[in-house]
C-alpha cells in the first residue's frame, strides 16, 4: 500500500484503515466511507463490504445527518417570492427543453453513424464478393 492515497480525501493511509472497492477498484479510507453515511463507494455506487463495527458507525452518522437536516434546513422554497418561484420553474423548463433538444441531436447523430456503418458493411461485402 506504499504511495497509495484514498480516492476520497487524497491522503496517504495505512493498510489496516483502507478498503478496496470491487466495483471500480478504488482504495478508500474506512473513515471516509463512514463519513459519507453510506456503505457504498461514492464513485461507482456499489455496496462496499465493511466490518460490523463500521456499519454501526455509519448508522450513527446517518442519524446525525438526519437530525442536522431536520433541525437546520427549513424548506428552501418557503423563502422564495412568487416571482422567484415562477422564474425558477421557467428556468427548469428551459433547461429541460435544452436537454431534450440535445438528446434528440445525439439520437440523430447515432442514426447517421449507424447508416454510415451499414454503407461501409455493404461496400465491404460488394468489394469482397
Amino acid at each position: 500500500m506504499k504511495d497509495k492515497k484514498c480516492c476520497i480525501c487524497l491522503e496517504e493511509f495505512q493498510e489496516q484503515d483502507s478498503k478496496f472497492c470491487d466495483g471500480c477498484k478504488k482504495i478508500l479510507h474506512m473513515d471516509c466511507i463512514v463519513n459519507s453515511g453510506q456503505a457504498r463507494c461514492p464513485f461507482c455506487r456499489k455496496e462496499v463490504d465493511i466490518p460490523d463495527q463500521y456499519k454501526e458507525k455509519i448508522e450513527e452518522k446517518r442519524r446525525e445527518l438526519r437530525e442536522y437536516i431536520e433541525s437546520n434546513n427549513p424548506d428552501p422554497l418557503e423563502s422564495l417570492t412568487k416571482e422567484e418561484l415562477v422564474n425558477l420553474i421557467l428556468s427548469i423548463r428551459n433547461t429541460n427543453t435544452r436537454l431534450r433538444s440535445a438528446n434528440n441531436n445525439m439520437r440523430l447523430a447515432n442514426n447517421h453513424i449507424r447508416l454510415a456503418n451499414n454503407y461501409i458493411r455493404l461496400a465491404n461485402s460488394l468489394r469482397f464478393n
